[in-house]
């Protein structure tokens, strides 16, 4: 018998021998993410069935007709629909197996008991499934192709509450300091919902596209402020590599010349820089280094969160941040200005600490 927190390294286990056996692909689907309500037969037993399913492990019940109560199940699904789950008693201990394929349809497969010893087949059907509780994030294409996330452009919205076609939704979205909002029930045909703000008169269409949500809006200029909008492409799952960089941003060209910079002035620093460079705009470089002279400041905070970098295509940097109370941290790798401010920066001049 084993607990809840070794189940997890079974299961894992187990599915990685099986896999081979369990691959076959059967009507998988992009994402198996969300809710699932199935019905259907354990054997000759009647039964039903709440799964749910994030980053390919799944939990849930299922109970039986004639039996009160319901059985715990924890489980792994691979990305082609095979699919493992334990059965487990009050406390937490297995006592049977389910092994199958998930498909759109449902879940085919059969179940053991503890030893093995007891085979019954098993068919569940989809009744319903929800592709939408959950927190998504607006995303972008990054430098390197990738879905990213960017703080001062950022969206979100929350689905909850699904009840097969309604949910209840909230939505945010940021350019800045400028905030969008909006919440109410949304409306849910299969892959398409649509709310309808009857105080502002906007209009959100959101669509599932795989494991994205494409929203659009009509009419929703006025419920935020200057540069907000919720339109986009969002994500369920964004891991920390989905951050964006100062290459993401079109600070710097290549992903060298971003980390060059990112060892030059820390890890805490460049956080930094990220944080105060959201609208760019490219200044004369008055040194006569050939370097690229980048202002970056956030909308709406431009007095108070802003940066200065310059750089050469050999890795030479001058750049300034913001701290607060009108002071800007300098820091520079170029022999001529580790000490001495470039005339690119004699604006700033008066504000600057060395860094």
């Amino acid at each position: 018998m084993i607990g809840r927190r070794t189940a997890w390294h079974q299961l894992l286990v187990l599915w990685l021998l099986a896999g081979a056996a369990l691959g076959t692909t059967v009507g998988a689907v992009d994402s198996w993410d969300g809710t699932w309500q199935l019905a259907g037969w354990v054997g000759p037993y009647p039964t039903s069935v709440v799964l749910e399913a994030e980053n390919l492990r799944v939990q849930g019940t299922y109970s039986y007709e004639r039996f009160p109560g319901t059985i715990p199940l924890l489980g792994i699904v691979d990305r082609s629909g095979a699919l493992l789950m334990f059965e487990l008693d009050e406390d937490h201990y297995r006592t049977g197996t389910f092994e199958g394929i998930l498909s759109a349809g449902g879940f085919s497969g059969h179940w053991t008991d503890r030893d093995a010893k007891r085979l019954l087949a098993v068919q569940w059907d989809t009744i319903a499934r929800d592709i939408w509780s959950g927190h998504w994030k607006r995303t972008f294409i990054g430098a390197d192709g990738q879905r990213k996330w960017a703080l001062h452009e950022s969206a979100s919205v929350d689905f909850r509450d699904w009840d097969g076609t309604e949910a209840a939704m909230e939505i945010w979205a940021y350019s800045g300091a400028h905030v969008g909002f909006a919440a109410g029930e949304v409306h849910i045909d299969g892959r398409q919902a649509m709310f309808q703000d009857d105080d502002e008169g906007g209009t959100f269409h959101f669509e599932r596209r795989g494991n994205e949500l494409i929203v659009t809006t009509e009419g929703t200029q006025g419920m935020g402020g200057v540069g907000v909008s919720f339109d986009g492409v969002y994500k369920r799952d964004l891991g920390p590599d989905a951050n964006a960089t100062l290459w993401d941003l079109g600070v710097f060209p290549t992903a060298e010349l971003d980390q060059t910079f990112r060892d030059l002035v820390g890890e805490s620093y460049y956080q930094k820089y990220l944080s105060a460079f959201h609208l760019l705009q490219f200044s004369e470089d008055h040194d006569g280094l050939n370097a690229v002279v980048v202002d970056g400041y956030v909308r709406g905070l431009g007095g108070h969160t802003f940066g200065r970098i310059m750089y050469t295509e050999d890795g030479y940097f001058a750049a300034a941040i913001s701290e607060g109370d009108g002071w800007l941290t300098y820091i520079s790798n170029h022999p001529l200005y580790e000490f001495r401010v470039p005339k690119t920066f004699e604006d700033l001049r008066d504000r600057l600490a060395f860094g």
